[in-house]
């Protein structure tokens, strides 16, 4: 695939911006990683490997964005950003699949540091072929080329959710060590597409409240406050009921009210009903007081009074992190 690729790059850029054969690879905005240059007296080191994604038929790669210049001599990393470039095995445009991925790698960081998915998304963009060339180990893109993309069809349409000037250098940067985290959990994600989806869910769960990562605070006014405001009971109980979303992803859906059911499910995913958490409790028994809870608040028709507290919540994050954790440690 890199061959192929490398062969239609040669033709460098046409007038219009586009390759006649409309072949693209997609840029994942967000994403940032260190450039591959020593600084501040820190050791050089280089892009992050390529990854390849066999499952999908899929490889991402280095590349760098940078102002471009009217000589070739200096190219120089310093005078851009490093980005990930995601390339398919097929030549025609697939947003889909190239989302598929996306999501796959924000299931990771929501297991890894999720806190930093809070409040942003992770984005991919398409970018015709032959706007990118091969620099050393990495691939190069010029940024006046990619802020003239949203003019040119026909993935205009892709550009009304981002704003390229003001999200092309905006992102999260890791360290190469986390990073590497990262790219270890995807081909695991990939062959288990419920535990993506639960992790993802376990994301939403903090994005309404994230009473997990902050419960420190929480202990300051007490885990059994329940939130004045109708705002804040909202946020909570979305929080709840996404959480335990995701307990059902994991054990196959609803859960069986049969005991012995239920431990075979988590026997079957690797878990063990009996492994005690939080309060010394087993995990069997907060699965079915968390089950209990979210069926007395979820009845149709019906407005429960009591707002949930801080530690309702708590307890069904950490649940969820603590499945989606170690289903991911048994997997890999």
């Amino acid at each position: 695939m890199l061959k192929s690729l490398n062969k239609q790059f040669q033709g460098g850029v046409t007038s219009s911006g586009m390759t006649a054969g409309k072949k693209y690879v997609y840029l994942l905005l967000h994403l940032l990683q260190p450039l591959p240059y020593a600084a501040l007296g820190e050791k050089a080191h280089h892009f992050m490997p390529v990854l390849r994604l066999d499952d999908v038929g899929a490889v991402i790669d280095s590349i760098l964005v940078r102002e471009e210049r009217s000589t070739q001599r200096s190219k120089s990393p310093q005078q851009g950003e490093g980005h990930f470039l995601i390339l398919l095995d097929s030549d025609s445009l697939d947003m889909e699949k190239a989302q598929r991925i996306v999501d796959v790698i924000s299931a990771a960081i929501a297991v890894i540091a999720p806190e930093v998915l809070l409040d942003r998304d992770l984005k991919v963009v398409p970018i015709p072929v032959n706007l990118i060339f091969r620099d050393d180990s990495y691939y190069v893109v010029y940024k006046s080329h990619l802020l003239a993309l949203d003019q040119v069809e026909p993935i205009w349409e892709y550009f009304d959710k981002v704003n390229l000037r003001l999200e092309l250098f905006s992102g999260i940067m890791f360290p190469g060590h986390i990073h590497k985290e990262i790219w270890e959990l995807l081909p695991v994600f990939m062959k288990r597409p419920s535990l993506g989806k639960a992790a993802l869910l376990y994301l939403e769960s903090l994005r309404a409240y994230p009473v997990a990562l902050y419960a420190e605070e929480c202990l300051q006014i007490s885990l059994d406050q329940r939130p004045p405001s109708l705002r804040d009971q909202t946020s909570l109980e979305n929080a709840f009921f996404q959480a335990f979303k995701a307990v059902e992803v994991l054990l196959g859906g609803s859960l069986p009210k049969d005991d012995n059911k239920l431990r075979r499910k988590l026997h079957d995913i690797g878990l063990n009903p009996n492994t005690k958490l939080f309060v010394n409790k087993a995990l069997i028994d907060i699965i079915q007081e968390v089950e209990k809870e979210r069926d007395k608040r979820a009845g149709h028709g019906t407005f429960h009074r009591k707002p949930f507290a801080f530690r309702e919540v708590l307890e069904s994050q950490q649940l969820a992190r603590f499945m989606v954790t170690e289903s991911l440690s048994r997997a890999r």
